[in-house]
């Protein structure tokens, strides 16, 4: 979601751009100064308020959540969680070798070079 966001400022930002006279297109901000105003902005901001889910809103919502457990395992459930597997991984009980493998591959079909 947060990409489909920022692709769409970013069309948005273009497009106005674009739109402007040649003769006005000019930055109003360096990327140095940009870089810099973040950086400065992360740095005073607690860490829990960064994209950390420690606080704000997911953190909010787990407490919420702690308090209905039956929902919670409702949305886990219906987000597919329980297919996440947790703690050390398992010990593979089968090795596999690569003829098998390359076996299950569909057979591709030659390539014509004289199409190119």
């Amino acid at each position: 979601e947060r990409n489909a966001m920022g692709a769409t400022k970013v069309l948005n930002a273009v497009s106005l751009v674009m739109k402007s006279p040649a003769t006005r297109r000019g930055s109003m901000l360096g990327y140095d100064d940009v870089l810099r105003v973040m950086k400065s902005t992360g740095d005073d901001m607690l860490a829990k308020y960064r994209e950390t889910a420690q606080g704000g809103l997911a953190a909010d919502y787990e407490a919420v959540m702690e308090k209905q457990p039956d929902k919670w395992s409702q949305v886990q459930k219906m987000m597919g969680a329980d297919r996440i597997q947790y703690g050390p991984r398992r010990k593979a009980t089968a090795l596999v070798q690569y003829e098998e493998v390359s076996d299950l591959r569909a057979p591709r079909p030659p390539h014509d070079m004289g199409k190119c």
